[in-house]
């Protein structure tokens, strides 16, 4: 059962999924560090829809809900065959979407991917609800935990503060690592 009006994401939605994005994500200490000083607002939305569209049509699934002010991305257990299949160079994508930091930013994710399971798992990276919107965000969470449950795969994901540590451990989630910047 589907919590809510949870749906997956279609390409029409991309638009509103990139507002919803961008203003989940200002001043968010991983997207700040992400991109060089200034670049952000300039940037951030053409990132988003780059992402979610690869999503949405090769690597996972993206859930929202019915006002599009929440959003999930999960990334399935065959993405890294599909992208490899596919001739996805990471560090050459990293370099479209984040420019001169795209070095130090396929050094963290390695770093990241060392810390997932060696079996396959889902794994969700993105994860954001509108400010506006209040607390909204765990149906898009629960929706994408049952349908890893009914998988019989683990789940894996990732955040880069205390307070989501606290949030995702509600839902039976533990950390299995941590990274210094």
């Amino acid at each position: 059962a589907f919590w809510q009006d949870d749906r997956l994401v279609v390409v029409e939605d991309i638009p509103a999924l990139v507002a919803t994005l961008t203003a989940a994500f200002r001043g968010y200490v991983w997207a700040d560090w992400l991109l060089p000083p200034g670049q952000g607002d300039e940037r951030w939305p053409r990132n988003y829809a780059l992402v979610l569209q690869t999503f949405i049509h090769h690597v996972g699934r993206v859930w929202t809900n019915e006002d599009l002010s929440s959003v999930m991305a999960w990334m399935s257990p065959e993405a890294p065959e599909i992208l490899a299949a596919m001739g996805t160079d990471p560090a050459a994508f990293n370099e479209h979407l984040y420019g001169e930091r795209a070095a130090l930013v396929t050094v963290a994710e390695q770093a990241v991917q060392a810390l997932h399971p060696t079996e396959p798992h889902w794994h969700f990276t993105i994860m954001a609800t509108h400010p506006s919107a209040g607390s909204v965000g765990s149906s898009v969470l629960r929706t994408g935990l049952e349908l890893a449950d009914e998988s019989g795969l683990p789940v894996t994901g990732e955040t880069s503060t205390a307070r989501h540590v606290q949030y995702y451990g509600r839902f039976g989630f533990r950390v299995i690592g941590e990274l210094d910047p």
